[in-house]
């Protein structure tokens, strides 16, 4: 009888659906499109003020409204495409292009500066499934090799080299 009342618990743990709570709290998943190394003339490098990913926890000052957050934001004109290694967005980028590449992670200052020319490999994501060109949420992030492809990317500067 006890064996029948663990294995009906078990089971009911099993088929039980995940709380909603642990759903909304956990990070978005975030989707590669395109993953190419290029050559870039740096333009600018900004802060900029962005709605905060939303997450299930109420902010004591945010009162019902979107909480924001900070992210450096680093204007790329594309030089040359040396490599496309991944292209699901079906165009392509060209030299002349401008990208903005986004940087979470502020405590980390870039090792370069507007007016120089780097070679960085980066990547178009989107927290979507399905890639729409005109989606605002979609992102230009630095992809150093070794990072993890669902999430930002905790050491975007590292591999990044000087053109001279």
């Amino acid at each position: 009888m006890k064996r029948t009342r663990r294995f009906v618990l078990l089971v009911i743990i099993l088929l039980m659906p995940p709380l909603p709570s642990s759903q909304a709290s956990s990070p978005y998943n975030y989707h590669t499109y395109l993953v190419a190394v290029i050559e870039a003339y740096v333009t600018n490098i900004r802060l900029v003020e962005v709605p905060a990913m939303p997450t299930c926890v109420p902010s004591p000052a945010g009162g019902g409204r979107d909480r924001m957050e900070w992210v450096q934001k680093i204007s790329l004109k594309i030089l040359k495409v040396e490599k496309m290694e991944l292209n699901r967005t079906g165009s392509d980028i060209y030299p002349g292009d401008i990208i903005e590449v986004t940087n979470q992670f502020l405590d980390q200052k870039p090792p370069f500066s507007p007016g120089e020319t780097i070679r960085v490999r980066v990547r178009l994501v989107l927290p979507e499934e399905r890639y729409h060109p005109q989606d605002p949420r979609q992102q230009w992030w630095f992809f150093p090799p070794g990072e993890a492809e669902s999430f930002h990317p905790r050491r975007p500067f590292i591999g990044i080299q000087a053109v001279r």
